[in-house]
């Protein structure tokens, strides 16, 4: 029933960001049931198996190819810059993490 509930919420969170509104994965969880306490810790599923087995089944490539649109079409430098973040992202090739690690790495050698 638990890994139902947590497609039925991935469902609704795909749903709402179709209707180009904004998400609330805890919303969506107290709509198919969670308890208000669950719902406050949307972690709980998002990082479960299930969610990720759900997040797998997406194409990668419809999101790469609008972004790709964006970065390459559009005037706005801005969207141009998120856009291109959002491909290194979704590649694996600019996560935050990655990047402090680094930044502190080149600190500690200019402090040797």
């Amino acid at each position: 029933m638990a890994s139902q509930n947590i497609k039925q919420v991935f469902k609704n969170t795909l749903d709402t960001i179709r209707k180009g509104q904004k998400v609330s994965i805890s919303k969506e969880m107290r709509k198919v049931g969670y308890a208000p306490s669950t719902s406050k810790k949307p972690n709980k599923i998002t990082k479960s198996d299930t969610w990720q087995i759900c997040l797998a089944k997406i194409n990668d490539k419809k999101i790469l190819d609008e972004f790709y649109k964006i970065a390459i079409g559009k005037k706005d430098l801005r969207a141009k810059i998120e856009a291109g973040k959002e491909i290194f992202k979704l590649k694996d090739r600019y996560p935050a993490s990655k990047l402090k690690l680094g930044a502190f790495e080149d600190r500690d050698k200019v402090l040797e």
